[in-house]
Order: C-alpha cells, then sequence, then structure tokens
C-alpha cells in the first residue's frame, strides 16, 4: 500500500531520488546539474507524515535537499509524468493502489 505522504512527494517531485538518514540535523543531497551550469537548490523538508516544499520549480539544473525534522526516516521521488498526464491523473491512477502507470517514469 503506497503511504499518502509518499504519495504526496511522489506528486509533488519530477526527476531524482534523495533521501535522508533518521538523523533530524542530517540531510542528503542529490545533483541534477550539468558540470558547468548553474543549479537552482531547493529544499523539502520533511516531518512526519506530511512535506514542505515549493510549489513551483524553475526549468534547468536542480540540487535537492531533503532535510528530516522527523523521527522517522523519510524519502522523496522525483518523478516524469508523460507529457499530456496531470498530477490529478496521477491521483486517480493510485488510488487502487497497485503499481504506477506505464506513463510515470522514475528518474
Amino acid at each position: 500500500m503506497l503511504h499518502p505522504a509518499r504519495l504526496g512527494v511522489s506528486l509533488f517531485l519530477a526527476g531524482v531520488l534523495a533521501a535522508c538518514s533518521s538523523d533530524r540535523s542530517s540531510h542528503t543531497t542529490i545533483r541534477a546539474e550539468a558540470q558547468d551550469s548553474v543549479s537552482t537548490t531547493i529544499t523539502v523538508t520533511a516531518h512526519d507524515y506530511s512535506f514542505q516544499a515549493p510549489k513551483e520549480i524553475p526549468a534547468g539544473a536542480t540540487e535537492f535537499h531533503l532535510v528530516n525534522k522527523g523521527q522517522e526516516l523519510h524519502q522523496a521521488q522525483l518523478i516524469k509524468l508523460e507529457e499530456g498526464k496531470t498530477l490529478e491523473d496521477l491521483a486517480k491512477a493510485m488510488k487502487p493502489h497497485g503499481p504506477p502507470p506505464p506513463w510515470v517514469k522514475f528518474m
């Protein structure tokens, strides 16, 4: 069964995998940038059963920081939806608690 918090963060993000340890002060960074480009830095803060993140992310190279402010282990997964698909389509497709549809690409 897909936990609602995991579904929520999957709906939010679209591109790389980031994870953090259960140590409350630690964070892990995954870089999704070319060596010679300037990147945007996005911080996602994980609390037990919720996440805080910006509503929009500008196009281009992006560095993600996932910071754990909860007691539980947290992770975030970035996905890409095929053209023409929306977050509403994803939420509807995930209601039966089965595997993700083929138009969801894990990055």
